[in-house]
């Protein structure tokens, strides 16, 4: 993902609600299966990552990412956003 799509995905994502929180228990099975739902159905997903989580970001990011096959488009403070583009029927038209 080059910087003009990293940009183009976040600033679609600035008006999006968290919809995972990660807090004191850190990553588990539900918050995977809810990220997974969650990318699946609409592509971009916000997660927020509470100061007592025992999971740093940038691992939580990776973590996910990996899990849920999505690209970590940017980390910005407590957020992470990631995106996992449909093969059909996109809802976002990703510059080159």
């Amino acid at each position: 993902m080059n910087s003009k799509q990293r940009n183009y995905l976040t600033k679609k994502a600035h008006d999006l609600k968290a919809e995972v929180y990660i807090g004191k228990n850190g990553i588990n099975e539900n918050i995977i299966d809810a990220a997974k739902e969650n990318i699946d159905k609409n592509e971009l997903l916000k997660v927020k990552v509470h100061n007592d989580s025992p999971v740093k970001k940038k691992n939580a990011a990776d973590y996910l990412s990996e899990e849920i096959d999505a690209e970590v488009v940017r980390i910005l403070g407590n957020i992470i956003i990631l995106f996992k583009q449909k093969t059909k029927k996109s809802n976002y038209n990703i510059p080159k």
